[in-house]
């Protein structure tokens, strides 16, 4: 395949995932390059979010939680923007490793690379969209949540609920149709292999 043609599948996948997840999802895990799509999707994201909070860290917003890591408040988005490629590629390996061993009693019939991609596009494509964009406008112009209004406050809230509840439902989807399993099943396979994931991201991810 082409490097153009490859670009153009990548960029399809994930047009597709907003667009038309169950079929975009079911392609994908057939994909011969849905290992490679996945770690490209992968890596954009920790890319992307090592910019924002490299940004953030030259604005002087400080990190919205606080870190668990023994590392200065005032310099740790400059750290993390040292750590993030590496922690979401560990992160996104976990999450599909372990719900490649949860489906297995549920007789799941997908593969590793295939959790591996659709996870990695479900949860990145909307981040990107409701996380990564207006938060890069945000610590772009200062803007420190903590000081700010209530309904500012209220509105941001809402946004995470949104995002987090659009990427959860598109991961749930992914682990469906990849492992051919029922709704009830998937929930609890993502669920289950989510936690531990999610415990190492939180970890280090402020």
């Amino acid at each position: 395949m082409s490097q153009q043609a490859e670009t153009r599948r990548f960029l399809n996948y994930c047009w597709g995932t907003l667009a038309s997840p169950a079929k975009t999802f079911t392609k994908l895990s057939d994909d011969t390059y849905k290992l490679k799509f996945g770690f490209i999707v992968c890596l954009m994201l920790g890319v992307l979010y090592s910019v924002l909070v490299l940004v953030a860290y030259l604005n002087n917003v400080p990190p919205v939680l606080k870190p668990t890591l023994p590392i200065p408040l005032e310099s740790y988005y400059l750290w993390q923007a040292c750590f993030t490629v590496p922690v979401s590629l560990i992160t996104f390996i976990v999450f599909a490793a372990l719900a490649q061993l949860v489906a297995k009693p549920f007789k799941g019939e997908g593969s590793f690379s295939g959790n591996f991609a659709v996870l990695s596009f479900g949860y990145t494509v909307p981040s990107l969209v409701l996380l990564w964009l207006p938060e890069m406008v945000m610590v772009s112009v200062g803007t420190n949540l903590s000081d700010a209004s209530a309904p500012v406050v209220a509105l941001n809230n809402a946004r995470l609920i949104i995002a987090f509840s659009w990427a959860g439902i598109l991961c749930i989807w992914g682990v469906k149709l990849c492992q051919k399993l029922s709704l009830r099943k998937a929930i609890l396979v993502t669920i289950v292999a989510l936690i531990p994931a999610m415990g190492i991201f939180m970890t280090f991810i402020r």
